[in-house]
């Protein structure tokens, strides 16, 4: 029989080696994760995106409800930025059918969750987190609700969420493709509603998360580029707002009334 001492040191022993399995465990797990992270959000992702619309077919047969301003989109209006309403229109005209506004409102949110979730795991380096965030929006059903009705609200978070998605991949690594994802989306935001304004503040936020001077990986990225590359889709943007408005309204104006609303608008900036 072993004398106490002995019993002591084959626990010891024992634990030690528990302990190193549990390390390598620990290893290979972050190495699975690391070389399969992707693959396995992608797949986590689409099915997500199956499972949503299934729900929602079930419930809903994918009707659109209208709230209580729905009417003002229905028809064009000089008072209303005209994204929301063109959304509208193109679907009739893709669909022949307004109630496929709502699957096109519902899916444009989740593929803009999906968006926003890389965003964070990439800015975070990690497809752990990238993963929790698709979880917490797949999730928020209130988000998802709003993309029943024929309101401005789905459309709008979901291209704030791919704004703030083209942002997350820019602080991570200031290049020119997300820039000008960043630019593109200003001004679809404020399409689809006159608040989205307030988010042309990026522009100096941007100029102001500039290293200087820049590392080597992103040492083309100089401040006349950043300006450069997110300014001309703002500057496209406008130019196409004034031209719809102009062919419906005769007016080269984003919207009615924009000089009488734009302080309010972006008065907290």
């Amino acid at each position: 029989m072993k004398s106490w001492p002995g019993k002591i040191y084959a626990a010891l022993r024992a634990e030690e080696w528990r302990a190193k399995r549990v390390a390598l465990s620990a290893k290979a797990a972050q190495k699975w994760a690391a070389d399969n992270g992707a693959i396995l959000f992608a797949l986590v992702a689409v099915g997500l995106l199956v499972y949503i619309n299934y729900l929602f077919g079930f419930y809903t047969q994918y009707r659109i409800a209208l709230g209580y301003d729905s009417s003002g989109y229905l028809v064009w209006q000089p008072i209303r930025t005209p994204g929301y309403p063109a959304f509208i229109h193109l679907v009739h005209a893709l669909t022949g059918d307004a109630r496929w506004v709502g699957v096109a409102q519902l899916n444009l949110l989740l593929l803009s969750f999906i968006a926003l979730s890389c965003g964070f795991g990439r800015l975070a380096g990690s497809h752990f987190v990238g993963l929790a965030s698709l979880l917490l929006l797949f999730t928020a059903m209130p988000l998802l609700i709003i993309s029943t009705e024929m309101l401005t609200e789905a459309v709008f978070a979901a291209l704030i969420c791919f704004h703030v998605a083209a942002l997350c991949f820019y602080l991570r690594r200031p290049a020119v493709l997300p820039a000008v994802c960043i630019g593109v989306t200003i001004p679809l935001i404020y399409m689809a509603r006159p608040n989205g304004l307030a988010f042309a503040a990026t522009i100096p936020l941007l100029l102001i998360a500039m290293p200087t001077p820049p590392p080597p990986a992103v040492a083309k990225m100089s401040r006349k580029r950043v300006l450069l590359s997110v300014g001309l889709p703002i500057l496209v943007g406008l130019l196409l707002m004034g031209s719809i408005n102009k062919i419906k309204y005769d007016s080269f104006s984003v919207r009615a009334n924009g000089g009488i609303f734009f302080l309010s608008y972006v008065a907290h900036l």
